[in-house]
């Protein structure tokens, strides 16, 4: 019987020493992430990915270019944004490297809209419409997401109001919450 009682004994404390290496052998620990969303907005030109597009040449060398004008090649932008928005537009003329107000010979157009918004009263997807040195807006109530495009198109159609020279006309595009 002491054998019988010793070997219990002996069962129960190797048993024991099992389960304790055993709860030994692991832990836990946990962390508390703390994640904070902020409003996100990005506009870029698809052609180079950048915030600045291709530099665009329009070079008049008739009649028929000044009186009727010159398009521009479409010009397509994406925006990226966490919330809908709204796309406004403006343009600043410089001649020589002074600032000048815009000369009203430059007009655009959004031939293509895939923002899920819709297009501004002021403008169209088939008409020019006049930019301005003040902000017009250009698109509304466009969907969130992460490749939302639209084009514009640029005339610029001097007459005889402009003065020969070279003039930079910088096209202003701003993304905001809408």
């Amino acid at each position: 019987m002491k054998s019988l009682l010793l070997t219990g004994f002996i069962f129960l404390a190797l048993t024991s020493s099992a389960f304790a290496q055993k709860a030994q052998k692991s832990g836990s620990a946990s962390q508390t992430l703390n994640i904070s969303f902020g409003d996100v907005i990005d506009i870029r030109f698809v052609s180079n990915d950048q915030k600045s597009g291709p530099l665009l040449q329009m070079i008049f060398n008739t009649a028929d270019d000044y009186f009727n004008g010159i398009e521009s090649p479409q010009q397509t932008l994406k925006v990226r944004s966490n919330k809908k928005f709204s796309v406004s537009v403006r343009a600043m003329n410089t001649l020589n490297g002074g600032n000048q107000s815009l000369p009203s010979f430059i007009y655009m157009k959004v031939p293509q809209n895939h923002t899920g918004g819709q297009i501004a009263a002021a403008f169209s997807n088939t008409t020019y419409q006049r930019l301005s040195n003040n902000n017009l807006v250009l698109l509304e109530n466009g969907n969130k997401g992460d490749d939302q495009d639209f084009s514009v198109q640029y005339k610029a159609k001097p007459g005889s109001i402009v003065d020969p020279g070279v003039y930079n006309i910088d096209v202003i595009f701003t993304a905001s919450p809408y």
